[in-house]
């Protein structure tokens, strides 16, 4: 078995794992379905997923030997595990969840078959810091270039464009953050919620900020550039540095081959799982994958180690 979908009440029933379902018990809960789903891992599945209605997945992958028998299967999400909480829906959305984990697993299978989603995301930061200081008593020539370099997410021949979730995400980062007290995953989960429930007339206007601020800005890919990880919370805390930060350019590039990381695959799996569930949007013909794809790249907080 390469992928094994079960619910919460099917896990405790399978395992027999004891799981209190309180407000003090959460982590516990946590603890014990990671126990429980591991029991399937030893067994040989590859890849074992619980869905937990309202309060989320979570999924677990075995190792890199067992992925290799498996081809087809994402490489980089062996030894992983992540528990996602679920995709917030506007308060008073009429739901209907037969199907949900169909919907759930549906996601996820189309998440393990994505390839060229990877990123990297450059900066010519060591190279601007030299600059920076053997330019200082020029202020007034470099004012428009800095302005200009700090608009991230200009595009080029292999970059990605700045989308206005994106937008709406950095510009309200500080907020979040400070209001989450640095946890990532509520950061995102909130941001999320958030921009889910902004009016149609709030996203057209980022929808215009993008392309009047952003759609003619091009980043050079500058050859000794610094790498930082793919994870949307590294670039945004480097975006809102200030002075160390100021003449940076960056420059989103796809990676041959690549495919989702599990963080990004689970995070699709719930966004499709959630216009199942929602009768607004369950019957549609077809859904924008590229949109929802692009919601879970920028929804990325760190992937574990599956260390039971």
């Amino acid at each position: 078995v390469d992928i094994l979908h079960m619910n919460e009440d099917e896990l405790v029933l399978l395992t027999g794992c004891n799981i209190l379902d309180t407000k003090d018990s959460e982590d516990e809960d946590e603890f014990t379905i990671a126990k429980a789903a591991d029991l399937f891992l030893q067994c040989g599945v590859a890849i074992v997923a619980v869905t937990r209605g309202r309060k989320g997945s979570y999924v677990a992958c075995n190792t890199a030997e067992r992925f290799g028998q498996t081809p087809a299967l994402p490489s980089s999400w062996a030894n992983c595990s992540v528990h996602m909480p679920a995709t917030a829906l506007p308060e008073g959305t009429q739901l209907n969840t037969n199907g949900a984990g169909d919907a759930y697993t549906s996601g996820l299978l189309v998440a393990s078959m994505l390839r060229h989603t990877g990123k990297v995301i450059t900066s010519n930061l060591n190279k601007s810091t030299e600059s920076q200081t053997e330019t200082s008593d020029r202020k007034d020539n470099s004012a428009v270039s800095t302005a200009n370099s700090m608009k991230i997410g200009g595009s080029s021949s292999t970059g990605k464009k700045m989308t206005p979730y994106a937008l709406y995400m950095r510009e309200n980062f500080v907020t979040l953050k400070q209001q989450c007290k640095n946890d990532k995953k509520a950061i995102f989960a909130m941001c999320h919620e958030m921009w889910e429930n902004e009016s149609e007339e709030v996203k057209a206007m980022y929808a215009r900020m993008v392309k009047e601020e952003y759609d003619d800005v091009a980043a050079t890919n500058e050859a000794s550039s610094s790498i930082l990880s793919d994870t949307s919370m590294e670039v945004l805390e480097s975006n809102l540095s200030s002075k160390d930060y100021a003449g940076v350019e960056f420059q989103t590039e796809h990676t041959a081959n690549a495919s989702l990381n599990l963080q990004s695959a689970v995070q699709l799996a719930g966004l499709i799982a959630a216009r199942h569930v929602d009768v607004s949007t369950r019957d549609l013909d077809h859904l924008d994958l590229s949109e929802l794809i692009q919601k879970s790249i920028i929804s990325l907080s760190p992937v574990v180690s599956n260390e039971i």
